[in-house]
């Protein structure tokens, strides 16, 4: 191989070599996963793509924004959150739109059919089995080697969105950030900007629907946005582009107003394609790089354990292979005693949650009567149809609002219970996958490289309540004897079905908000467990495969025996001449 080192004229070229002499190399040694991602990585750098991946919360305007860099309304938008697949659309002469299915299979749909894809609406927990959309547009900026990648938004009721996202965090070559001044910031999205910072070192930020508020609450709100992210975050200064992709569009269709550049678009599209001009080569290398290493570093776990069995009797290695099913088995058992130390913690913690939210919920009925009483003591000689319908609308506005503080609050409070448990637990979790380290590195007397395998929270769901709950039902009794009766009798009658509704409606939903709370709790319990056990198989099956292969060579003849071992040292040899290259750039 020649030695090549990493700099921006070559680093391209001399990248590809090395990924695909590193694939052909240890093509054996490769599990399917490895192999997939390499040749991922092989064909980005190839094509000289960089990934430009527009996240942010869900209803921040995304798709739009994408529609409106590239001048026309290319992906779905609507009221609701529409975006549940990702959407990657690339650069074409013509224009197509290719849905890729979980199964291999694809075909191309027209543009009118897309949202019956990427819609949750209309493809309801991914039903139709969709991995992601292609779309293609011949947009100069997409010439440019840029490929925008649609992200579902973070943090709606619909968790598998939130999953998908976080999931495709990895594959970032740059990130394009987007926020919007209602509602400002939430610890959602700076969780997510934590989580960017470790992945990517360019992420753009922007805030679109400036439009939906006036210059000087946008100053405001900019400044709030900028505060919260450098004192949330390593991010340190940052420019924050203020845009309003829907106005941008409005303006292209509506030839009758002139001037586009106040939306923000264009100027924000010129210091992009700028950027791009400059640094995209830099920012994909360095994404690569940083994704090729990991791959090299789990390769030369397994080439020092097969190496270091080579200097063993086959006895002293069928030894190793029992005692690491002892230490597997140990392991197990331990974790089981873990898991159950955990979930009594949830159970605690649900406990807690139920506890706070009854005090809760016996508050809101309090405050609920205390509001009917008063507001009927102030108009109980309203006529009645009026006192009714009054009565309604201020209840709804009334309980809407406390439960939004209950609702709020419960959030919160699962919130830091959680990330209060992601502490706590990642510590014995870290700790338990490092013993295994410990304890491989130890039984076979070598160092491991550790790979990064802490649990990463993905998100909380947002909960909300039952709206259609509040109106009140009235009894036919009270309807059919309305017209006999005197306004401040009818009035008084009806005030005290409110005060029986109170009850019933403060039940329902913070019984419903509590349900969410521990329904989330379970859920991470289950999800942290499965990472781990996942992960603690991972290695263990990793050395055991190594084991058995090492006892078959060890019982084949001498001549391939040997011829094994030299393999093993010319294949450590070409890790460190890999690592050594990358390390240059």
């Amino acid at each position: 191989m020649r030695e090549t080192s990493l700099n921006i004229n070559d680093s391209r070229v001399a990248l590809i070599n090395f990924i695909s002499g590193f694939r052909k190399d240890f093509n054996s040694e490769l599990n399917s996963s490895q192999k997939e991602n390499l040749s991922y990585l092989e064909d980005k750098t190839k094509n000289n793509l960089i990934n430009f991946v527009v996240i942010g919360q869900f209803k921040r305007g995304k798709s739009t924004f994408i529609n409106a860099l590239l001048g026309e309304e290319i992906l779905p938008a609507a009221i609701l959150p529409i975006t549940s697949i990702i959407t990657a659309v690339k650069f074409s002469k013509e224009k197509y739109y290719k849905v890729f299915l979980l199964d291999g299979n694809s075909f191309e749909i027209k543009h009118q059919e897309i949202s019956g894809y990427i819609s949750e609406q209309e493809n309801k927990g991914n039903k139709k089995n969709v991995k992601y959309i292609e779309v293609g547009h011949p947009n100069p900026l997409l010439k440019k080697g840029v490929l925008l990648i649609d992200t579902p938004g973070i943090g709606s009721m619909h968790k598998n969105n939130t999953m998908l996202t976080y999931e495709y965090l990895p594959k970032v070559d740059a990130a394009i950030f987007i926020t919007s001044p209602e509602p400002v910031l939430s610890e959602t999205e700076l969780n997510l900007l934590k989580e960017l910072k470790n992945i990517t070192d360019k992420t753009f930020f922007v805030l679109n629907k400036k439009d939906t508020v006036s210059e000087n609450e946008i100053n405001e709100v900019i400044k709030y946005i900028l505060t919260m992210i450098k004192d949330n975050s390593d991010w340190g200064d940052i420019n924050l582009y203020p845009v309003s992709a829907k106005e941008f569009l409005l303006k292209s269709e509506n030839t009758g107003i002139n001037s586009k550049k106040d939306s923000g678009i264009e100027e924000f599209k010129a210091y992009l394609e700028d950027y791009i001009d400059k640094e995209k080569i830099s920012v994909l290398i360095n994404s690569v790089k940083r994704q090729f290493l990991e791959i090299i570093s789990e390769t030369e776990n397994k080439n020092n354990i097969e190496k270091k069995l080579t200097e063993l009797s086959l006895n002293d290695i069928k030894n190793k292979a029992d005692k690491l099913k002892e230490t597997a088995d140990k392991i197990s058992r331990d974790n089981n005693k873990l898991f159950m130390t955990m979930k009594n913690d949830i159970d605690g913690i649900s406990r807690f949650m139920q506890e706070i939210t009854t005090d809760d919920m016996n508050n809101l009925i309090r405050d609920l009567k205390s509001f009917i009483k008063d507001y009927f003591d102030k108009n109980q000689g309203l006529p009645k149809e009026k006192f009714r319908n009054d009565l309604e609308k201020e209840f709804t506005l009334f309980i809407k609002k406390e439960l939004d503080k209950i609702r709020l609050k419960t959030q919160n409070n699962l919130k830091n219970e959680i990330l209060s448990s992601v502490q706590k637990y990642n510590i014995k979790y870290n700790s338990v996958i490092n013993d295994i380290y410990d304890l491989v590195s130890k039984l076979f007397d070598i160092n491991l490289n550790k790979i990064n395998t802490e649990y990463k929270i993905k998100d909380i769901d947002e909960f909300s309540y039952l709206t259609n709950e509040f109106k009140l039902m009235f009894e036919p009794d009270l309807l059919f004897f309305s017209g006999f009766l005197t306004s401040k009798l009818h009035n008084k009658l009806l005030m005290n079905k409110y005060m029986k509704k109170a009850v019933f409606v403060s039940n329902i939903n913070v019984y419903y908000i509590t349900e969410s709370a521990i329904r989330i709790l379970n859920e991470f319990h289950i999800e942290f467990t499965k990472h781990l056990r996942n992960k603690i198989e991972e290695i263990i099956s990793s050395v055991r495969d190594i084991l058995v292969r090492v006892i078959e060579i060890r019982n084949s003849r001498i001549a391939e025996y040997s011829k094994y071992c030299e393999d093993l040292i010319a294949k450590s040899e070409k890790i460190m001449h890999y690592k050594n290259l990358l390390c240059k750039g």
